[in-house]
């Protein structure tokens, strides 16, 4: 500054339009710049007094320029870096810019493309040749009608008249609320469009060897869905690929070895791990076969599974070559080893139950004259051999459910009825925990085309579940509500929670949560697949929700709610008998279990009939012309004489064709009810009978024997 000063003083002349910058290295910051005007100051008598300085602050502004310059400079690096193609089109579809990427790609320079409308150049056509209208252009209708184009699949041409696919994204600039122009990003799918070719050619390539090789062969998704298999799956199976997708392929595997299989098979599933095993499979032919299965996950760049590919080698000459007696004895030993386990958790199971009811029979023999005592341990022993009933229940529905033989028996059901039924069947369990239950329900009525015993049931081994995982004092909400056409009812306790781990397993068989409390009935962990397994088959889905931040677990139920009514007529045959009127009646108790025997015969005196027993078969032929019964209970599995030939010669008798025939037996899987009514039972119940069953039926011989006259 002072040497603009003195130029001044000794030219005597002004200095205009001087910048000048304060620079400050030490922070940026702090540096100024301004536009100084410099002139010289006179007196009257013309004397140069001194040097007048007006000086303007250009700070802001060469920040602003520099602040300018780097963005210009940062964009333009990165648009001429850019591996896309990138356009400028103004308010009136002219190009004005593109970068090195988008005139290597589309072969115009860029003076060609400058106020040219792009859409003629590299857009004017169709794939088939027609000409491609401007107005019809999404890209070009992106400005006029604010809108903004993601992911458009098109076709453009390059100067040399070739076309190629791109994807293209557009987005218009305002200024001040007008459109000025358009961003245009392409990027050119021609390299990923032939390689998706050549990855197709690759495939069929792939899929013509693997129906070539001798091994069965199958692909799955990540999820475990199996989509493809060769045709010499469906040459050795006899299957259709209908039959054997998804999870299909389950019907091949031997009963024994499938939850093996498929607990490998989610292990590997979900540890990402290859899968190696040797169990057999089903042929057309019916008979199983070993084979050798190796799955190996296909994984993309980021390391992702993408697919599983999946091999099974028939090894039966390989086996059939090895020592038989040592294979066998492995595989005998393996059995045992599992089957002592679950002999040992079944008696474990067992024990728990029985211990009270001896320790009350027990007490019943020292406490005879304190009524108050007498029915607080009946109230115990009732409960304990419920939860026998129920164990054996859940054991015999297992069966049914993993040989595919479970059949419902739908009515039209008011859900209502079914949740009272379920609440009413745990409110003991509840009341022991001393747990707070809590109902709600929607205030209009929920029809449901259900089977109402099974329904419950499955509500029933939720509630339970609720309160053996709950300590005690806790709370459960039991709720239904509508969500479109599903009733959805959930079951929500305030318990243990169920571990993150433990989430996808919930549902397999025999697993269960270890509890820091032990208290009552534990199970055999097979409640929540029977459950699972049920409600499936009403055409519902069970799922369970967990937070480790909060106490609880909630599973919900989700069922179709019925379009029309579908009334069936009810039915009665190997079930429960209607009840009509009651009366004295003559039962002749065939069983070779003198206990049993006796136990019964109290309970069905103490209805009010008149009752003789036989401790089997050959002495039921002898009483039975004598007494002349009108109900004949008979167990199945007796020394001598069977139950079932028993009934055959009584039906064959001018004596035996009116009376009622009932098998009481701790069999009832449904080929158990057809064997029995093929001897000729009328009625099949499974031990220990309910009186109020046997009540019902004693009331019905009237009526029976009326329809069998």
């Amino acid at each position: 500054m002072e040497g603009f000063l003195r130029q001044v003083v000794e030219t005597d002349q002004p200095l205009l339009n001087v910048e000048i910058e304060a620079t400050d290295e030490a922070n940026p910051e702090l540096s100024r710049s301004w536009l100084a005007s410099y002139y010289p100051v006179r007196d009257e008598q013309d004397r140069l007094l001194g040097v007048g300085v007006v000086a303007l602050d250009l700070t802001d502004r060469k920040r602003a320029e520099r602040s300018l310059r780097y963005q210009y400079n940062l964009t333009k690096a990165i648009t001429d870096n850019a591996t896309t193609a990138i356009f400028l089109m103004d308010n009136k579809s002219r190009c004005t810019f593109m970068n090195p990427a988008a005139e290597a790609m589309t072969g115009f320079t860029r003076g060609e493309t400058i106020n040219q409308f792009l859409h003629d150049l590299i857009h004017h056509k169709r794939p088939d040749g027609t000409q491609y209208p401007m107005s019809e252009c999404p890209i070009d209708k992106a400005l006029p009608e604010r809108f903004e184009v993601h992911d458009h699949e098109d076709v453009f041409f390059r100067k040399n008249g070739e076309a190629f696919p791109v994807m293209c994204n557009a987005r218009p600039i305002y200024k001040d609320g007008q459109g000025v122009a358009t961003v245009i990003e392409v990027l050119d799918l021609s390299q990923q469009k032939k390689m998706a070719e050549l990855l197709s050619q690759s495939e069929a390539r792939f899929l013509q060897l693997a129906d070539a090789i001798p091994q069965l062969a199958w692909i799955a998704q990540p999820d475990g869905q199996i989509t493809w298999y060769n045709k010499r799956s469906y040459d050795y199976t006899g299957k259709t690929l209908e039959e054997l997708q998804g999870w299909g392929w389950q019907s091949l595997h031997d009963p024994e070895v499938l939850p093996e299989v498929i607990e490998q098979w989610t292990s590997s599933l979900r540890t990402g791990e290859p899968f190696d095993m040797v169990f057999p499979l089903r042929g057309a032919d019916g008979q199983f076969r070993p084979f050798l299965t190796r799955v190996m996950p296909f994984r993309d760049d980021s390391g992702t599974i993408v697919r599983w590919f999946g091999t099974n080698t028939d090894i039966s000459e390989q086996e059939r070559t090895q020592e038989e007696l040592r294979t066998l004895a492995t595989r005998l030993s393996e059995e045992d080893r599992r089957k002592d386990e679950f002999l040992a958790t079944l008696a474990h199971e067992l024990r728990n139950p029985l211990a009270p009811i001896r320790t009350g029979l027990e007490v019943m023999r020292m406490v005879r004259d304190d009524p108050e005592m007498l029915e607080e341990i009946r109230v115990t022993m009732e409960r304990q051999t419920q939860q026998l009933i129920t164990l054996v229940d859940d054991l015999l529905d297992v069966s049914r459910i993993t040989q595919g033989k479970l059949e419902l028996r739908t009515a039209r059901v008011r859900l209502a009825d079914v949740v009272h039924s379920a609440v009413e069947a745990s409110h003991p369990f509840v009341d022991e925990a001393g747990h707070e239950l809590a109902v709600r329900l929607p205030d209009e009525p929920i029809e449901l085309d259900a089977d109402p015993h099974r329904l419950a049931q499955v509500l029933s081994n939720l509630l339970n579940n609720a309160v053996k995982y709950t300590p005690e004092g806790g709370r459960i909400d039991l709720a239904a509500t509508l969500e479109g056409d599903e009733v959805v009812v959930t079951v929500k306790d305030s318990g243990i929670g169920i571990p993150p781990e433990m989430m996808d397993r919930i549902f397999d068989m025999f697993t269960q949560i270890e509890r820091p409390i032990e208290k009552g009935y534990t199970g055999l962990g097979i409640g929540l697949t029977l459950a699972k397994s049920l409600v499936g088959l009403h055409g519902g889905t069970i799922s369970v929700f967990s937070d480790p931040a909060t106490p609880g677990s909630e599973f919900q139920i989700r069922l179709p709610i019925p379009i029309k009514r579908k009334d069936e007529p009810a039915d009665t045959s190997g079930g429960d008998p209607p009840a009509t009127t009651s009366s004295r009646r003559r039962v002749l108790i065939v069983d070779d279990n003198t206990a049993a025997a006796e136990m019964l015969s109290l309970v069905v005196k103490m209805l009010g009939n008149e009752v003789m027993t036989a401790k089997d078969g050959l002495v039921a032929l002898k009483v039975a012309p004598e007494f002349l019964p009108d109900v004949i209970l008979m167990d199945l599995g007796m020394p001598r004489l069977n139950g079932y030939e028993t009934a055959r010669q009584i039906r064959e008798q001018p004596w035996g064709r009116l009376m009622m025939l009932v098998a009481l037996t701790g069999w009832g899987q449904d080929e158990d009810r057809q064997r029995t009514k093929e001897a000729g039972f009328d009625y099949h119940l499974v031990k220990p009978a309910e009186p109020a069953i046997l009540q019902k039926l004693f009331a019905q011989v009237d009526a029976f024997r009326s329809s069998r006259a």
